[in-house]
């Protein structure tokens, strides 16, 4: 004979799934955390400050002959911006010159464009909060078989 399943049975279960769920999610949250948080050089020594990580809002544009890649960074010297470019990925850092509650604020972003860039000829500016970066794309070139 089957025992019906009763109320208290299915509390349980609820109870469990509930507790899994919660688990998963503080799991992904302590792997982004690392993401969220990050430092930056102690004003007085032995202190540490922890900034609070955007990503800034940007647009791509794309013509024959470049990438032009505009992010907006409001509050940002020049001196605090680090741009990397791995491959196809342009990777972005910057630290604020202002505070939101009392803590430091920076962006980080990664952008990956279609096709490869010549780092020679890239520039980039950042004039009243615009980061204007233009990327020249590298040449097509067909390769003759004999």
């Amino acid at each position: 004979m089957v025992r019906r399943r009763s109320v208290w049975d299915l509390l349980d279960e609820l109870e469990q799934a509930s507790e899994e769920l919660v688990e998963s999610v503080m799991e992904d949250l302590r792997a982004e955390i690392h993401d969220i948080v990050t430092s930056h050089p102690p004003h007085v020594y032995g202190t540490y400050e922890a900034c609070l990580t955007q990503e800034p809002a940007y647009s791509v544009y794309e013509t024959d002959e470049e990438y032009r890649v505009v992010v907006d960074l409001p509050y940002v010297d020049p001196s605090k911006v680090k741009l990397r470019l791995v491959g196809r990925t342009l990777f972005l850092e910057a630290l604020t010159q202002r505070e939101i509650n009392g803590r430091c604020v920076s962006f980080q972003a990664k952008i990956t464009l279609q096709k490869p860039v010549d780092r020679k000829q890239s520039v980039a500016r950042l004039v009243r909060g615009m980061l204007v970066v233009n990327l020249k794309k590298l040449k097509e070139v067909d390769i003759h078989v004999d």
